[in-house]
Formats: structure tokens, sequence, C-alpha cells
């Protein structure tokens, strides 16, 4: 059985998608997952989140997974960064989902979607956005044309920078404004560590990581 590791459900709370981008190579993401959630009395919702090891998907907090994926050419888990890098404002990196491309009339994807966004300051989150930002623990990020976001469909999706996960699609404006903000992976790095060691089987094989 898989496991989804949740980051604190306070800093991932909105979902979100991808405007402004383009079609996804088939199988350039292995790391990517879509997740369908389906809880008693509410509709399916649809979740992102990206794969560490074959049993575990680090996705939002609202999410979770139940099969252990099988591991290929088209199917990898990601390394985790190192604990508390500085992500230069300006990095260019790539964002993945099957969420809206557009908000009105609404309309989602059935094929993966890319869209490149920069790491922005953390005064331009703490300048425009109505919600508490804690730079410690969020990444600002954005399109500074405002025509890339994300939107509804893909919370818990990697903001991927140089090939490693930074940011988790966390909130931001509902209308695809930017900037935007993302839960910071290498903060929980150490936790996440911590909780793949104590779910690990005994045949498992060795934590996907750089250290």
């Amino acid at each position: 059985m898989g496991r989804a590791v949740d980051l604190n459900p306070s800093l991932v709370f909105l979902p979100g998608g991808i405007v402004g981008g383009q079609e996804a190579v088939p199988h350039s993401r292995p790391y990517m997952a879509f997740l369908k959630i389906k809880r008693c009395f509410e509709p399916v919702n649809t979740c992102g989140g990206f794969l560490i090891r074959d049993d575990m998907v680090v996705t939002a907090a609202h999410c979770r997974v139940k099969r252990r994926a099988e591991l290929n050419d088209w199917v990898q888990p990601i390394p985790l960064p190192h604990p508390w890098p500085e992500v230069p404002v300006g990095t260019r990196c790539n964002m993945s989902g099957w969420g809206w491309m557009q908000v009105n009339p609404a309309k989602s994807s059935d094929v993966l979607q890319d869209v490149v966004l920069e790491v922005m300051a953390d005064e331009v989150c703490e300048r425009n956005l109505t919600k508490p930002y804690d730079a410690k623990s969020m990444l600002c990020a954005g399109d500074p044309r405002g025509k890339k976001a994300t939107l509804k469909g893909d919370s818990g999706g990697p903001l991927v920078c140089d090939g490693v996960p930074q940011g988790i699609v966390s909130w931001g404006p509902s209308n695809g404004a930017s900037p935007e903000v993302y839960a910071r992976v290498s903060r929980f790095v150490r936790w996440i560590r911590t909780v793949m060691k104590q779910l690990t089987p005994p045949d498992a094989p060795g934590i996907s990581s750089r250290t």
C-alpha cells in the first residue's frame, strides 16, 4: 500500500492548475502523480503530487494515496532538495499539472500541462497578497507578465527548479494572477525523511534523496 507524505494543512489549502502553459512532452515528467480523491457525500476531487519512492507521493495535506507505483522507464521518483537551500530570485522553474487551463468558463485538461514560472522575492508576496506569507515555510513564484499561473485542480503538484522539487502548489489569487505561494519543500525535508524511514518496509529500496 502506498503512502502520501502530507505537508502542514495550514500551508497547503487551496487547489491549483495550469494557465498559459503547453502540453508536456510525453513521459518527460516521470515523477508526476495524478490523484482522484473521493470522500463520503462529496464529489470526486483531483490533486497532483510527485513520487519520491515507489510507495510514497508528496502531495497536499488533503490528498491521500493507497496504491504502490510500479517503477519503469516512464515512472520514476524525483530526488528531494537539500534542507534549507536558497532558491535565487529569478530562477525559472517548471510546474506541471492537469488542472484548469482557464477560469471562465472553467476548462480542465486530460493531458499533462507544463508552464515555466519564476521565483520571486518574498517581499512581492508579502506586499501583494492578502493572507499571511511566511518566508521560512513558503516560496513566492509566478509569471512577471501575469499570463501564466496555477489554478483549480493541481493542489500538491511540484514546482521543479533545476530538476529538484522546491515548491508545492499551495495558494494564490483565485483568478490566476501572480504572485502565488508554494510550500517550501526544503523546510520539510528532514521531517519527510523521518516519515520515510518510519514507513520503510524491510524489503524496500533505499530512500531517493540528495544528502
